[in-house]
């Protein structure tokens, strides 16, 4: 099998990765849930926190999203690392946002002892 790709390409989708992979072991591995929920502004605060000077912008994360989360009608552009079950709402007035529910798909290939994508789906599917 030949990769025409590497998973990351620049410093940021690396960044990104990374915070998608803290979001599942926190989330699924360490708190059980079968989903992940985040919302963009969470995702800038992440990158920020764990990269200072990190400084990213809603279209940032929206080409990010684009390369490594699947959505209903649009495959990850680069490597399908989760997929969209739910989308949220952007927060209006200083209130905070809804989150959106992704489900782990291609991301589970880097880490042990998550759930199994039937158990996954069928928990998923409540949301």
């Amino acid at each position: 099998m030949q990769v025409d790709r590497l998973l990351c390409e620049t410093e940021q989708e690396e960044f990104f990765v990374e915070c998608l992979m803290v979001l599942v072991i926190v989330q699924v591995q360490y708190a059980k849930r079968p989903w992940v929920e985040t919302t963009d502004d969470y995702l800038i605060k992440l990158a920020a926190r764990r990269h200072p000077g990190t400084d990213w912008g809603p279209q940032q994360v929206e080409r990010l999203k684009a390369k490594y989360i699947d959505r209903p009608g649009k495959p990850a552009e680069r490597f399908g690392l989760m997929e969209q079950w739910a989308r949220g709402s952007r927060g209006r007035d200083g209130k905070p946002g809804k989150p959106s529910a992704y489900m782990p798909s291609g991301i589970l290939q880097m880490l042990d002892d998550v759930p199994d994508r039937e158990t996954t789906a069928d928990a998923l599917s409540t949301v």
